[in-house]
């Protein structure tokens, strides 16, 4: 209930100051289809670079765990019901 309460209140718009029709764009679709592209594109690139990035970091730090001769010993997993 609330979530659509809120959606539908348009909170841009001022009661009696900004209506509806003034707040509309009147740029043609295909404008408004593109620039929604072009966050879309900026956002999938900066997602994909921080992803590799992580992975980067990831083989940097495991790469200079092999050179300092660093190991894990390997252990079976565990739960929080073993008793």
């Amino acid at each position: 209930g609330w979530y659509v309460t809120e959606i539908g209140r348009q909170p841009y718009l001022v009661h009696g100051v900004l209506t509806t029709a003034q707040a509309a764009t009147k740029l043609p679709g295909g404008m408004v289809f593109s620039s929604l592209m072009m966050y879309l594109f900026l956002y999938v690139t900066l997602i994909i670079a921080y992803i590799w990035a992580i992975f980067y970091m990831a083989r940097q730090a495991d790469k200079k765990s092999a050179e300092a001769g660093v190991t894990v010993p390997m252990q079976p997993p565990s739960t929080s019901l073993q008793t």
